[in-house]
């Protein structure tokens, strides 16, 4: 085990960005970032690279379930220097009934080649805060409300609270 609760703070894209890991550990001459999740599945974090099409907007919110991981990926490798190809990305399941393998997915499998798909994720990352933070651009609510806005933190900003 390197770090637990690691606080990392760097600059992406022009913008300051704060994450803590939960987990950073060393297996072999990869490095582990671990993120603990109290649910049992992956439903809500994976991301389907095969239904990801970088030029094709509409099709990032039904690819990706969740930035954070390749975000502390990022963050880890800005701060530490290590290349994102030693980094390995994983998600662990405290919410499963069972502890064995299945308890750790990673964000990538093995085969893949998650240099291309870690240049894919920054790009859409450097995408989604020029879209953010330009004020030329308007703001475009989801189309599925139903599923993305019911549990939002963020729903009484942008006015989606009455979605159930």
């Amino acid at each position: 085990i390197l770090d637990l609760e690691m606080k990392l703070q760097s600059t992406v894209y022009g913008r300051q960005f704060n994450g803590t890991l939960d987990r950073v550990e060393r297996r072999g001459e990869r490095v582990y970032v671990l993120d603990y999740k109290t649910g049992n599945s992956g439903k809500y974090t994976k991301i389907n690279f095969k239904k990801l099409d970088i030029g094709e907007r509409e099709s990032w919110s039904e690819a990706i379930g969740s930035l954070q991981l390749p975000l502390y990926a990022m963050l880890y490798a800005k701060t530490t220097g290590k290349l994102l190809k030693e980094i390995v990305p994983a998600y662990l399941f405290l919410g499963k009934q069972e502890i064995d393998e299945t308890i750790e997915q990673p964000l990538f499998d093995e085969a893949d080649s998650t240099e291309e798909k870690f240049e894919m994720l920054e790009k859409i990352v450097a995408m989604l805060l020029n879209e953010i933070t330009n004020s030329d651009h308007p703001f475009e609510p989801t189309k599925h409300l139903e599923r993305e806005c019911r549990n939002c933190a963020f729903k009484y900003i942008c006015g989606t609270q009455w979605v159930s």
